[in-house]
């Protein structure tokens, strides 16, 4: 694997971990503001497919245009496929469990 590909992906790991970070962060925050109409659920959920829709792609990106040779089809399966749906519902259960 190309170094500089490898630190790109590390780095990707990074920043989606401090946007995960964020979120909670913002949500936890939310909670001693007060919220009598409901105005921090709609910034949470903005805020949260703004992130989402700036990571996913690029993560996506990434992970489709791995270099795959000598790895088993099984294995590029989970990351090409399941990766990428288990993300997915994992956004919509935080979305839904907040409700």
């Amino acid at each position: 694997m190309n170094p500089l590909a490898s630190l790109k992906a590390k780095l990707d790991a990074i920043v989606t971990f401090l946007n995960v970070l964020f979120l909670a962060t913002v949500s936890y925050v939310g909670d001693f503001i007060g919220d009598t109409r409901g105005e921090r659920k709609i910034v949470d959920i903005v805020i949260g497919l703004f992130i989402a829709g700036i990571m996913l792609p690029a993560a996506l990106v990434a992970i489709a245009s791995g270099n795959y040779t000598g790895v088993d089809s099984s294995v590029k399966t989970i990351v090409t496929v399941l990766l990428p749906m288990l993300g997915v519902i994992a956004i919509a259960y935080v979305f839904l469990k907040k409700r």
